[in-house]
């Protein structure tokens, strides 16, 4: 069953920080150096110095973030909330003409190891981003972002609970770069929690960001019951704050991951006649360069497993898509079905691998792949030279996360992109007593 349960929230206090707007940040792994420096500036007590903190004279960036976080806490910048709550989130963006929102509930979920409980991750994870946050979380003691999860809601029973909850005035608000609004809204009362826990209790949850924030909290968790002994079964060490949507939620939103090649890993002469072996490969000889073109030729073609190859401004951009999408990856038969047909599966290991030898463990230690989430900006650097092509995907779908999920397997890294991330600053969980 998947345990959720209330907790004492950390939040900023707004006698201190009047506006929200200018502490909160993005999840760490979304942040670059640039974006890092503009958001350090904007505030002294931006949450990024906690997440993304930095070396400072006779202290490294881990000890320097819990120093910063004890100062904050003594200098009532940061409030722990009273009592313990589920914290409900809204977050509401604009897409177009279109409005959209999603709204989920944030808890202290009890921790499961892989594959013998209710929790599935969809996605393999790196070495090093999970020795830098168990490095973060043994000196700080707080989960500083939240882990997104999904979890089943067809009768909408969670989905009423929410509303009811949102029904009255928020307790903070802030407004993020993008222009995306979040709300945080807390609900204590001991009824209306037990009746969400019990919603809870037979259904799934689906990790779609943060899993190695949810694994490093199994590593800490390791770490505290190896170094002092076993943990008492409500220790805060046992659990990890989430914040869960339901998977059938209208305003959850996955964007693509492009893949663009540098030129000493690939050159287009030569990587479309292989091709071409497995693959129908077609110039879109109608392309204009408009704004936009190449995510409407991906979203109007109901061509299976399309993809398109971005080869510079001096040639046309071209249709890929697998013959036979379970025969290019036939070597890989002990997958399922819905593995082996997913885009990403069908980029990373017939393509990127089986043609270029781009393996997962060559990328992870060298291979310059870029990454970008719109068609129009992997077009532009693949014109301005500083990289040879770009693989335009389309988004991974949302009911693919749970089919894939079910049955153990992961999706290769960098396969779904929630939008939006959940903002870090809303509320922190401590690991320690008041």
């Amino acid at each position: 069953m998947s345990d959720v349960a209330p907790f004492q929230g950390t939040r900023y206090n707004p006698e201190k920080v009047p506006d929200l707007s200018k502490v909160v940040a993005p999840p760490y792994d979304v942040i670059d150096e640039a974006h890092r420096a503009r958001l350090a500036v904007s505030d002294e007590h931006n949450v990024v110095r906690l997440i993304l903190p930095t070396d400072e004279p006779g202290m490294d960036r881990y000890t320097h973030a819990a120093e910063l976080l004890r100062r904050w806490l003594s200098d009532r910048v940061l409030l722990r909330d009273p009592a313990p709550g589920i914290y409900v989130v809204r977050q509401e963006w604009t897409s177009g003409l279109e409005s959209i929102e999603r709204t989920g509930f944030i808890a202290a979920v009890r921790l499961e190891p892989f594959g013998v409980g209710h929790i599935y991750p969809h996605e393999n994870t790196l070495s090093a981003p999970k020795e830098d946050r168990l490095a973060l979380l043994k000196t700080t003691r707080a989960n500083l972002s939240q882990v997104l999860a999904l979890f089943p809601d067809e009768q909408k029973d969670v989905d009423s609970w929410l509303s009811r909850v949102i029904a009255s005035p928020p307790l903070a608000q802030a407004t993020d770069d993008a222009g995306v609004v979040t709300r945080l809204w807390r609900e204590c009362r001991d009824r209306r929690i037990a009746q969400l826990t019990e919603f809870l209790a037979e259904r799934p949850l689906f990790i779609a960001d943060g899993h190695h924030r949810y694994e490093t909290a199994l590593a800490y968790q390791r770490f505290c019951a190896e170094n002092s002994g076993p943990l008492a079964p409500n220790a805060p060490e046992n659990s990890v704050m989430m914040l869960c949507v339901a998977i059938n939620n209208s305003g959850l939103v996955t964007l693509p991951t492009h893949r663009l090649l540098p030129g000493d890993t690939v050159s287009p002469d030569t990587l479309i006649p292989r091709l071409s072996k497995d693959f129908d490969v077609h110039p879109i000889a109608t392309f204009s360069r408009k704004a936009g073109e190449l995510d409407g030729i991906l979203t109007s073609d109901a061509t299976p497993n399309l993809m398109i190859l971005y080869v510079g401004k001096n040639r046309p951009p071209l249709r890929v898509s697998p013959r036979k999408p379970l025969a290019v990856l036939a070597r890989m038969s002990d997958r399922s079905q819905a593995w082996r047909t997913l885009d990403v599966s069908i980029l990373q290991y017939a393509i990127l691998e089986g043609l270029l030898g781009l393996t997962l463990e060559r990328v992870t230690h060298g291979a310059r792949i870029g990454y970008v989430h719109q068609a129009d900006e992997a077009a532009r650097r693949v014109d301005s030279g500083e990289f040879a092509a770009a693989f335009l995907l389309r988004p991974t779908p949302v009911s693919a996360v749970a089919a894939v999920a079910s049955t153990l397997e992961k999706m290769p890294p960098k396969s779904t992109f929630f939008y939006p991330k959940a903002l870090t600053g809303m509320v922190i969980r401590q690991l320690q007593s008041p």
